[in-house]
């Protein structure tokens, strides 16, 4: 397959895959009556998730830290997502 037609699907699944996250979290946290419990099961489930694929393709990282250090803004999109989630997910 053309590796850019394969960019374009996981493009177009990530872009599917946003509101579906979103009807899905809301829901759970409707259910649970708490979003911010439902933003923190998801993001577990979501770390989860991305340590399987961690090691799956990249095996156990040698070192936790670049060389040099990342800036601390690098490490905000994490509020922003948190933002987003919660955001989204309010059903109060």
């Amino acid at each position: 397959m053309n590796s850019s037609i394969a960019y374009a699907s996981i493009m177009l699944l990530a872009g599917l895959g946003i509101p579906v996250m979103a009807v899905l979290n809301g829901g759970l946290g409707g259910r649970l009556q708490s979003p911010a419990l439902a933003a923190t099961i998801l993001f577990g489930v979501g770390l989860a998730v991305a340590v399987v694929v961690l090691l799956i393709t990249e095996g156990m990282p040698s070192k936790l830290t670049s060389d040099p250090p990342a800036p601390w803004y690098f490490y905000c999109g994490g509020a922003f997502v948190i933002f987003y989630v919660l955001s989204i997910s309010n059903s109060r």
